[in-house]
């Protein structure tokens, strides 16, 4: 089942007893808890398991009213085979079950008994992001598109700040939504996610800041960060750079492909290395990544054979 399956069952209000919402986006799964209550007419009931209102489902008394039952990560449903059989099996008296799951695990035996139940709700693309955020504010596209890249694709964040930009607009009607937000990131009303010591030693590293590169590099193996995945950051971010610094067009955004916060990142670290020297770094990242697979390279080695020929 996927989502345009349960935007029809809404449509034509023809609700299942029984819905399984799997996935990162939060938000949109509660948006469609609401649709599906707001189309039956039903009230929205959170217990800690369905075990607890099962008697309540099966058996209602004559002043229940038919609910939709909401529960989250529910071990003991996923663990109870009896009472999932006893879900399947029954009409629920009008009732409606739907379950949230954190984390999907497409290796437990609950995931094959109802994969026909499960409704995966992913992070939403940029555009599909944009479209709402154009809808919901006036932020120009360079501006949402920011927003969405500090946010993280997070559809229940970006509503958040909206809201603090909104709330703040109010008070503040000279104002416009697109200076409310340049100002709360600047002081950190909109905060930026810290980095974590990986992409500050990309930073150095494309800063060509030695002292602290090895520095931070030290703090990595201290903490445990891999050296694939330090790899693979700086080549991604190498790459940006070099997007960027090569670009000769005035629109770079249109010409590279970058988001404008890709660019505005690319740009801090442009102007540290030559092209060509770009070049070769990208070139000798993916030898020594090869390297470290096929065992020609030691892996804890790695970086430190990076930052020689690099820095």
């Amino acid at each position: 089942m996927n989502i345009t399956d349960v935007k029809t069952d809404i449509k034509n209000k023809i609700i299942k007893p029984y819905y399984i919402f799997a996935g990162e986006e939060i938000e949109i799964q509660r948006i469609y808890v609401e649709k599906i209550a707001q189309v039956l007419g039903y009230k929205v009931i959170r217990p800690e398991c369905i075990a607890d209102v099962w008697n309540s489902i099966i058996t209602p008394t004559l002043f229940d009213t038919p609910a939709v039952y909401v529960v989250r990560d529910d071990k003991d449903l996923m663990q109870d085979e009896v009472l999932q059989n006893q879900i399947a099996q029954n009409n629920l008296n009008g009732n409606i079950i739907i379950h949230l799951l954190t984390t999907l695990d497409k290796r437990t035996k609950y995931y094959k008994s109802n994969s026909d139940k499960i409704v995966l709700f992913e992070r939403l693309t940029t555009d599909m992001l944009l479209k709402y955020c154009q809808r919901i504010t006036t932020l120009n596209k360079r501006n949402s598109e920011r927003l969405i890249d500090i946010c993280e694709h997070d559809y229940s964040r970006i509503l958040l700040e909206i809201d603090k930009i909104k709330a703040y607009r109010a008070r503040n009607t000279t104002l416009t939504d697109d200076q409310i937000f340049e100002q709360f990131v600047e002081d950190g009303t909109i905060a930026i996610p810290p980095q974590d010591a990986v992409f500050d030693l990309v930073d150095a590293i494309l800063k060509r800041n030695i002292k602290q590169s090895y520095y931070l590099l030290d703090q990595c193996k201290q903490i445990g960060e891999a050296n694939m995945v330090i790899l693979s950051v700086l080549y991604t971010n190498a790459k940006q750079v070099l997007q960027v610094q090569a670009c000769e067009s005035p629109d770079i955004v249109k010409s590279t492909g970058l988001t404008p916060f890709q660019v505005k990142c690319a740009k801090e670290k442009c102007g540290n290395y030559y092209n060509d020297e770009l070049i070769d770094m990208l070139r000798l990242i993916q030898k020594i990544q090869k390297g470290i697979i096929t065992g020609q390279i030691e892996d804890d080695l790695s970086v430190n054979y990076l930052l020689v020929n690099i820095l």
